[in-house]
């Protein structure tokens, strides 16, 4: 057992707590910034980045972190489905996901659905997705009724997936 020297004993004792709200707001800017580095050019992507804020500013009137922030907790679901097998046919069981992964999920729609309908990602694109998803329309609000619907229907599964599915 490794024993915990007094130096980092003095640096955890000096570590900085924040509060909730503040790390939820740094963990989905830094994600959602991350998903738009495309080829490693992160000066385009801090642009895209700065840009979206900017329009979103216009759009809403409010600090533009505070509603992307609400864009993406509306955007983010709480579960996701995983493809199983059993007796010849595949369905999805629903299973919870934790605090990064609801993060990173919600991130990764964003990004996904965007390039499923367009080729390449334009800020207006963003924007209006972000926007429509803070009133309850668009495409992400859509997948994740969908997923929901999908989880409702399959809930029955998660009972016998011990016994019928195995990893």
């Amino acid at each position: 057992m490794r024993r915990i020297s007094k130096i980092s004993r003095k640096k955890d004792n000096q570590r900085l707590y924040f509060d909730k709200f503040v790390q939820l707001w740094f963990n989905y800017h830094f994600l959602f910034f991350r998903s738009l580095i495309f080829r490693g050019l992160k000066l385009r992507a801090f642009n895209y980045f700065c840009k979206i804020k900017y329009f979103i500013k216009q759009l809403e009137f409010y600090d533009p972190s505070f509603v992307f922030l609400l864009c993406m907790l509306s955007i983010t679901p709480s579960l996701f489905l995983r493809s199983a097998n059993s007796f010849g046919s595949s369905n999805q069981i629903p299973f919870p996901l934790d605090y990064w992964k609801k993060i990173s999920f919600g991130c990764r729609w964003v990004i996904k659905l965007l390039k499923d309908t367009n080729r390449v990602i334009t800020v207006k694109s963003v924007v209006d997705l972000l926007v429509s998803s803070l009133y309850n329309k668009g495409l992400a609000i859509k997948k994740k009724q969908e997923v929901y619907k999908i989880a409702a229907l399959n809930s029955y599964l998660l009972k016998t997936k011990g016994r019928v599915f195995k990893r």
